[in-house]
């Protein structure tokens, strides 16, 4: 009906109504253009019908620019939301078997959750190895394997060329460090980027932990100690 209105509305009439005959007033308009000016009447009639004309002329046009913005916008959601016909199957395997989820008391499961405390952000499990290289396009339903680790479980001696002093510390032993250089960390990935009074910063930081820096063993240096840094705040 919208369409059909539209449409009508741009024949000249204000109601839409393209088919029906002229108004009084188109009519009235018209003989006064006409014909001669023999009384005082027909000037008034022609002040009359104008206004009339010329305020349905901007309806008209108001009417057709709505109806163009609404159609734009309809198309540009087209296919926006694709909604398909089957819901989603979720598969589970574990060592090769598929697991299928059992069928729970949903109250029990209700009362329990209330219990729960919230998840320490240590004992989120981290994946330190998968079986397809990261950043690597997969087909839809191939399957992928995830080893993941608690952070209080991943030794920093992990990261390639590790500072000596953190090959056995955990992430969550490391954690305050850290979060002492967490500013430097975020602004420069490396040591290498680093500006001297950021060098400063950082040798004051690992020597108040205690931790040795020496840059004339690579095994020691401040880059291979920024380098277990970043890979702590990786897994933090």
């Amino acid at each position: 009906m919208a369409t059909r209105k539209t449409t009508k509305t741009r024949s000249g009439s204000s109601t839409g109504g393209s088919e029906k005959t002229p108004t009084p007033a188109s009519r009235t308009t018209k003989r006064a253009t006409t014909a001669k000016p023999t009384t005082g009447t027909q000037p008034t009639a022609e002040l009359t019908a104008a206004p009339q004309l010329a305020a349905a002329q901007p309806a008209a046009s108001d009417t057709k620019a709505t109806a163009t913005r609404t159609q734009v916008y309809t198309a540009s959601l087209a296919g926006a939301v694709e909604v398909g016909s089957k819901a989603a199957e979720t598969v589970i395997v574990r060592d090769g078997v598929e697991v299928r989820s059992p069928s729970l008391n949903l109250t029990r499961v209700e009362a329990y959750v209330e219990r729960l405390k919230p998840v320490v952000a240590f004992s989120t499990p981290r994946v330190v190895q998968q079986s397809v290289k990261p950043g690597t396009r997969v087909a839809k339903g191939t399957v992928v394997d995830l080893v993941l680790v608690p952070p209080t479980n991943i030794e920093l001696g992990l990261v390639d060329r590790a500072h000596t002093a953190f090959v056995h510390r955990t992430v969550d032993q490391v954690a305050p460090i850290v979060a002492q250089a967490r500013d430097i960390l975020e602004r420069k990935q490396t040591a290498a980027e680093l500006n001297d009074n950021e060098r400063q910063l950082m040798y004051s930081i690992f020597s108040q932990a205690e931790i040795e820096v020496n840059d004339e063993e690579p095994a020691l240096s401040l880059d291979a100690a920024y380098r277990v840094l970043q890979g702590a705040k990786a897994y933090s």
